[in-house]
């Protein structure tokens, strides 16, 4: 089955994702009580929006044509349902409606956002011509960035006091 898939397509998605962790790192920002979590998350936030004006400049840049190749049902299956992880406006909504939501839960799931959109565009690399995944790779470093910054958020949060026996 031809399905067409180009680097437009890519920064276009790459355009929603960076949208969604924009709406979602402002929303967590505002339902946290530590001053250091909220700090955290309202960064993330402008980071997406930092993100997004770089993915629109790329998409402008890129050549508009489409990039026929042929997947099995299986890898379109694949990209379809990583697509819909990351794009998950019911699983966004559920989390933002959510009473009381925990700052470990809180953490936990930008952790799990910054994941699945690092597989997707991961997977989404081995499909574009070889100049256009080192524009992937570098979306991916940034990501990085993130998943680190909520690790260390989260191992702090985890760790126990010196001395201290449970």
């Amino acid at each position: 089955m031809a399905m067409y898939f180009s680097m437009c397509d890519v920064m276009q998605t790459a355009v929603g994702i960076e949208e969604n962790g924009e709406k979602l790192y402002s929303a967590l920002a505002g339902k946290m009580k530590s001053a250091a979590v909220k700090k955290m998350f309202i960064a993330l936030g402008k980071e997406e929006q930092a993100h997004i004006g770089k993915f629109q400049d790329i998409y402008n840049a890129v050549e508009k044509k489409p990039l026929v190749c042929e997947f099995d049902n299986e890898t379109i299956a694949y990209i379809k349902a990583l697509s819909a992880e990351v794009f998950s406006e019911a699983k966004f909504k559920a989390i933002i409606k959510k009473k009381g939501l925990a700052e470990k839960d809180a953490v936990q799931y930008a952790i799990d956002f910054e994941k699945n959109t690092m597989l997707f565009f991961r997977e989404i690399r081995d499909l574009v011509e070889l100049h256009d995944a080192k524009v992937i790779d570098a979306m991916l470093g940034e990501e990085k960035t993130h998943l680190v910054k909520l690790l260390a958020v989260k191992n702090k949060a985890g760790a126990k006091p010196a001395g201290k026996k449970k």
